[in-house]
C-alpha cells in the first residue's frame, strides 16, 4: 500500500537538518505467496518536521554517512500522519516529489530491535512534550505526553 497514513514504516537513519530531519525511510508489505518482504516504497529523504522530528531525535538511529548496509534493525513505526506534494521545475524540466511526516507511532512489538517498553506517540498537531524515560534502553528515550488534540491535522 506504499506510503500513506496507516502504513507501517521502518526508518533506517535520520540527519538532523536543523527545524526538521531528513530520514531513509522504507514501506514493505510480505508477499503472501512467497512468504518474503517486498519494499514497495524507499525514499532516501524523507523530511520528518513537528512532533516526528523531536521524537526522532531520542532512538539513536544511524546519520545518513554513519549508515552501514549491514544494520539491518532501523525502527518500526506506524504513520500517524504524512502528506506528499510534487512541483515541476520549468528550468531544470524535472518533477520534484516531496514525502512529509508529522507524526508517528512505535509499536510495542518492534521487529526485535532495542526499542522496547510502551507504545510511544508523535502525533501531528498535538501540543505534546518530548519526555526521557530512563527505565528503558538509551535507544527508548521518546514518549511524547498528549496534551491537546485540538489542532488535528485532517490527513
Amino acid at each position: 500500500m506504499g506510503f500513506r497514513q496507516g502504513a507501517f514504516a521502518r526508518i533506517w537513519s535520520v540527519n538532523d537538518e536543523g527545524k526538521y530531519s531528513t530520514a531513509n525511510v522504507s514501506v514493505s508489505r510480505k508477499n503472501q505467496e512467497t512468504d518474503k518482504y517486498v519494499v514497495e516504497f524507499s525514499d532516501g529523504y524523507v523530511r520528518l518536521v513537528g512532533n516526528a522530528h523531536e521524537a526522532v531525535k531520542e532512538l539513536g538511529l544511524p546519520t545518513r554517512e554513519e549508515f552501514d548496509s549491514s544494520y539491518d534493525k532501523g525502527v518500526s513505526v506506524k504513520i500517524s500522519s504524512c502528506d506528499v506534494t510534487n512541483n515541476y521545475d520549468t528550468k531544470t524540466k524535472k518533477l520534484y516529489t516531496n514525502y512529509v511526516i508529522f507524526g508517528f507511532e512505535i509499536p510495542d512489538n518492534n521487529g526485535g530491535n532495542s526499542v522496547e517498553g510502551k507504545n510511544k506517540k508523535a502525533t501531528a498537531g498535538s501540543k505534546g512534550k518530548v519526555k526521557t524515560n530512563t527505565k528503558t534502553k538509551a535507544t527508548n528515550k521518546a514518549d511524547v505526553i498528549q496534551e491537546d488534540d485540538e489542532d488535528e491535522l485532517p490527513f
